[in-house]
């Protein structure tokens, strides 16, 4: 059983692009309940979902700042077309984690998709600051600094920047060292804005998953 469904199945952003990122020391029943909501979602029936979100709401009653449950609630609620509960949970999860770019991204792509482009191009720009200022604290030579790069290349293929983007994904690529880097960046330099906003939807999430 995987016990962070979001990292089995996640996007790029939030599975690869966070390091360094602070958790609370797991609480032993917070993670069981996770781990039954998990059992009970990944069958895709509504009721079962419906009593998942409930596990979830249980194990971050026990314990706020479990970022994985908070994701894997979020994720269903967006699956249930809950909008405005999908959208207060990525602000929580953006409060869990304000410094990183990961959700900032997540949460423009949710703004633009359900039709508000305006404050999605904000939420874009503030992950663009964010994985600058954690870009300058890592050692190049690290995979965390390589995974964050790439992200933040994508992120600038969401701010416009395609040209940009696809010089640097180019200059990752043609880098000595990890294969899957290299694959990831050839990957995403072929893809358009259009194609990367479908591929990081939280509905192609949940495809994933099943």
């Amino acid at each position: 059983m995987k016990r962070l469904l979001f990292l089995s199945a996640i996007l790029f952003f939030a599975a690869c692009s966070n390091p360094g990122a602070q958790q609370d020391e797991p609480n032993p029943e917070a993670v069981a309940l996770n781990d039954s909501a998990v059992l009970l979602a990944r069958n895709f029936d509504s009721t079962q979902i419906e009593a998942a979100i409930g596990l979830w709401q249980k194990a971050l009653a026990l314990q706020p700042g479990f970022y994985a449950a908070r994701w894997n609630k979020m994720i269903f609620e967006n699956h249930l077309g809950r909008r405005e509960a999908t959208y207060e949970s990525l602000q929580q999860l953006e409060a869990l984690r304000p410094e990183s770019g990961d959700v900032k991204a997540m949460t423009a792509i949710f703004l633009e998709l359900n039709g508000d482009s305006l404050q999605a191009r904000e939420k874009f720009i503030e992950a663009y600051k964010s994985y600058k200022k954690q870009l300058n604290v890592l050692a190049p030579s690290t995979r965390d600094f390589q995974n964050l790069l790439i992200t933040y290349a994508v992120n600038l293929k969401f701010l416009g920047l395609e040209q940009d983007a696809n010089n640097l994904l180019e200059e990752i690529k043609n880098r000595p060292g990890n294969e899957d880097i290299r694959d990831l960046a050839e990957n995403f330099q072929l893809k358009t804005r259009a194609d990367l906003m479908r591929q990081f939807s939280l509905d192609e999430q949940i495809n994933r998953l099943r």
